[in-house]
């Protein structure tokens, strides 16, 4: 999933690399957070089986047309 994000345009911000030591014989990888992400990229419709963040910058008339929840932060 965030091979095919940065594709389409996101990038990586932090994480996103398989962990190391006793839990690498496991799918198991850093929790990740991407950037530049859009509403029309696979991240942000389709089920994320791991730590997956994608931040979405918008416009409230924009997000109110989705119908997605909103979470308000003026920290970020």
């Amino acid at each position: 999933m965030q091979g095919k994000s940065a594709s389409q345009g996101a990038s990586l911000l932090c994480g996103g690399q398989r962990i190391e030591g006793e839990l690498a014989a496991g799918l198991y990888y850093e929790p990740t957070v991407l950037g530049g992400v859009n509403k029309d990229m696979l991240i942000t419709y389709q089920e994320t089986f791991g730590p997956v963040a994608p931040i979405i910058p918008f416009s409230l008339p924009t997000i109110q047309s989705t119908g997605w929840p909103l979470i308000f932060t003026h920290r970020i």
